[in-house]
């Protein structure tokens, strides 16, 4: 336990740092509520969290008693909070997480008694809208109001966030608690997370505007959701400010761009069946899933299946963990030699070092649809960091197929089956519990889908107004009809 006291000490000074900020949140959970949400989130990892193995069993336990003194030294509920965030990442899974209380309730809702109160803000303060992403390795401002933009306009780059360098801020106050499978998508986070606070803190940013003057604002976490959406916003990012599930843009050549932007409402599917009719003219095709979080892997599929030529669609091997307190207790007498020939034998080892799996097999679709709706054409999908879960289903979906090829940046790289659980005074989990891998079990979750041709825009496209992946997606499809 020696190992972690160091990071220990890091953490309790971090949170006892931010702890005199936090008026406005509870602080109504007491040590043993603390003890209880700490040790149940440890044992859920511990019984259902597929990738165990990855973190270790001991090392977990050893981590977990580690933490413990932590909770019961937390001050508010905001800081205990944030502890479970910080015990979480050490899954390194992008669908694994802690969970709060909504914050704003609806007039038919109430909150439960006994309930946190965290009132965090992502993005929002008392003087506008600012949200940063990573672009081209910096800090960016992808969204800002435009009251707010005069002072800091999109496409600033921050390198300090109160008085410190933004790396060295990043390092100490956002990475430590963003938990993701993949490194780009830690780095990510990490810069979203910079701008993400608790009502009434402030929050300093130097930056370097597109002109290369230098500015500096100070801001304070606040406002409301009717204020994010009052006034018009810059955006020089494209991701979806629409809100549309899947719209249809011609580029020249008679080249359809089909953006699906979420798997998350089943609505899309009909959507996507009104634009069939123009469609049929189509002599190429771009299919845009840049910034599809996913949501439901058959709604993509079913729009796939008209655009590949087999009958049966071929997707993700998957697996997950099984328990059987008999076989564990068998397997701790027995030793790999033992399982020689005893297929009884293997189970009971596997299972005692919690390397006992249900096999789920492929993952198959039959066609729903007659062969004469099908559209197949040279096709490129466009990816990048945000293409997430189903919508990485729907890549492994369409992989090898001879008319399509991926462009743009590497993917998400998480998915699965998160299973909720519920911790203490309204706080919850989610677990990862399934391994998702390609039909012939290459990995993608902690590596990310990656792309045939890779294409990454600079923050000088988007305030052009260039989207350079959709432009070399066209060229090579042009390239691609001039060979027939």
């Amino acid at each position: 336990m020696k190992k972690h006291l160091f990071s220990a000490l890091l953490i309790l000074n971090v949170l006892f740092a931010a702890a005199q900020q936090k008026a406005q949140t509870s602080n109504i959970l007491t040590e043993e509520q603390k003890i209880y949400g700490l040790s149940k989130f440890w044992h859920e990892v511990r019984e259902n969290f597929v990738f165990i193995n990855q973190v270790g069993i001991e090392k977990w336990d050893s981590i977990y008693q580690s933490y413990i003194p932590l909770a019961r030294q937390t001050t508010n509920d905001w800081e205990y909070f944030k502890l479970l965030q910080h015990f979480c990442a050490h899954t390194n899974d992008g669908h694994t997480g802690i969970m709060r209380p909504p914050i704003e309730l609806t007039q038919t809702e109430a909150r439960k008694p006994g309930d946190v109160f965290l009132p965090e803000r992502d993005g929002m303060f008392e003087e506008g809208v600012l949200l940063l992403m990573k672009v081209a390795g910096k800090a960016s401002v992808i969204r800002v109001n435009k009251n707010m933009g005069k002072e800091i306009p999109a496409g600033s780059q921050v390198h300090t966030v109160n008085n410190l360098p933004v790396e060295e801020y990043i390092n100490r106050y956002t990475l430590p608690y963003v938990n993701q499978s993949t490194d780009h998508m830690r780095a990510n986070m990490a810069v979203r997370s910079i701008v993400n606070g608790v009502y009434g803190d402030t929050l300093r940013l130097g930056y370097t505007k597109p002109d290369g003057k230098e500015g500096n604002i100070k801001l304070t976490f606040g406002g409301t959701s009717r204020n994010a959406s009052e006034g018009e916003d810059l955006f020089y990012i494209p991701t979806n400010p629409s809100g549309e599930l899947v719209s249809l843009e011609w580029q020249d050549n008679n080249i359809a761009l089909i953006k699906l932007n979420s798997f998350s409402n089943k609505k899309i599917v009909d959507d996507f069946k009104q634009l069939l009719p123009k469609l049929q003219k189509a002599k190429g095709l771009i299919i845009d899933l840049r910034f599809n979080g996913g949501g439901d892997t058959y709604n993509g599929v079913r729009i796939l299946q008209y655009f590949i030529p087999d009958d049966v669609l071929y997707g993700m091997h998957s697996r997950s963990r099984m328990t059987i307190p008999s076989y564990k207790a068998w397997g701790n007498y027995m030793a790999a030699k033992d399982t020689i020939n005893s297929a009884h034998a293997k189970k009971s080892y596997l299972a005692a070092h919690n390397e006992l799996y249900h096999d789920f097999g492929v993952d198959t679709f039959k066609v729903e649809i007659d062969k004469k709706e099908k559209l197949i054409i040279p096709t490129v999908i466009l990816t990048n960091n945000y293409t997430a879960s189903a919508a990485e289903d729907f890549l492994i979906y369409a992989d090898k197929q001879k008319h399509m090829i991926r462009m743009g940046q590497k993917t998400f790289g998480s998915t699965g089956q998160p299973i909720n659980v519920p911790l203490v005074a309204g706080l919850g989990a989610y677990i990862c519990t399934k391994e998702d891998t390609y039909t012939d079990g290459r990995k993608f979750v902690g590596v990310g889908v990656v792309p045939h041709i890779e294409v990454t825009p600079t923050m000088d496209d988007y305030l052009k107004g260039k989207d350079v992946e959709v432009d070399k997606a066209c060229e090579y499809i042009k390239e691609e009809l001039a060979k027939k």
